[in-house]
């Protein structure tokens, strides 16, 4: 399985496709190169499967991301773990008393915070990349057969109701691929955004709270 395949496997079931039964495919060489297009970007609200699914793989990503010796991963899940605080600048306060004992300072908390930002930016761009190719394999490349066969429909009669059938099944695959290819593509993007957006606050208070 490639790199792509394995990072789009984390929250999406890849399968190798097989070839569809054809009794009079084109040569290689006659047939055109599809161009690659963009994704349609469809509106396709996340399960709740979904959202901890991807909950889950920031964690692990950012878990194995962080530096040695306490840092902002450490930092934000003692945080988490101090809601009886009320006050959160008590709570950040507190956090960082903690930390700090263990040889954690503010640079090296702002230092990892922006690290985990480049991690999850770097992150951002192979899923891109992967959903880009995975898009093509398992969405393009059957559109692109629907159009073969449904030129071999008008110049082979006889072949007419195979190929319908296959047809039928291939429109099946893309609706289904599609799905679940937009579904995780918003999902990743909802949950990279939220948590990018919940560091930078956290910085903010940082950069407020801790003098």
């Amino acid at each position: 399985m490639s790199f792509g395949k394995k990072l789009l496997s984390a929250f999406v079931e890849i399968e190798e496709d097989n070839e569809v039964e054809n009794h009079s495919n084109p040569s290689e060489e006659n047939r055109e190169v599809s161009e690659s297009k963009p994704i349609k970007q469809n509106t396709v609200n996340p399960s709740e499967e979904d959202i901890q699914k991807f909950k889950n793989y920031f964690d692990n990503l950012l878990n194995d991301s962080k530096s040695t010796g306490p840092d902002f991963f450490a930092f934000s899940k003692m945080i988490e773990a101090m809601t009886v605080i009320a006050d959160e600048k008590a709570r950040y306060i507190a956090a960082f008393a903690g930390l700090a004992a263990q040889g954690l300072s503010k640079a090296k908390l702002i230092e990892s915070a922006n690290q985990f930002l480049e991690v999850l930016e770097k992150d951002a761009e192979h899923f891109s990349g992967t959903v880009n190719a995975t898009f093509e394999e398992k969405v393009q490349s059957k559109k692109q057969a629907v159009e073969e066969k449904t030129k071999k429909i008008q110049e082979l009669s006889r072949d007419i109701t195979d190929l319908n059938n296959q047809i039928s099944l291939l429109k099946l695959q893309i609706e289904e691929d599609e799905e679940k290819i937009n579904s995780n593509v918003n999902g990743y993007k909802n949950e990279s955004d939220s948590l990018k957006n919940e560091i930078g606050q956290e910085l903010e208070k940082i950069k407020k709270y801790l003098n």
